[in-house]
């Protein structure tokens, strides 16, 4: 329960501040593309549900040949400025595509 509150609130939360590892995992992320392509695919993705959102990371991976921590940990600290927590697609449907293009866009520009 809480521990659920605790993370959604995070979420919410404009005032975070990065780790070094982090921060170097963002800039390693920005070179390969990743936040602008997820950016992108998120945006024209006609519904959010689990499956759409499976088949696209999956695409995804594929074309930028990315995989485990080095695709999902980059979206994951983009989307709620946290390493670990609820899954991915409840936080693309909880924030809704036009916050997570924003948000995405915003690490590509970090």
């Amino acid at each position: 329960g809480q521990e659920i509150v605790d993370q959604l609130n995070n979420i919410f939360n404009d005032d975070f501040n990065l780790t070094l590892e982090e921060k170097e995992l963002i800039e390693k992320s920005r070179k390969s593309n990743l936040f602008n392509v997820v950016a992108q695919r998120i945006k024209n993705l006609d519904s959010i549900n689990q499956d759409s959102i499976k088949l696209m990371f999956k695409d995804t991976q594929k074309e930028l040949s990315l995989k485990g921590k080095d695709f999902f940990m980059p979206i994951r600290i983009a989307l709620t400025h946290q390493e670990h927590g609820i899954e991915l697609y409840n936080i693309i449907d909880i924030l809704g595509k036009d916050e997570c293009y924003k948000r995405l866009i915003a690490y590509d520009n970090y």
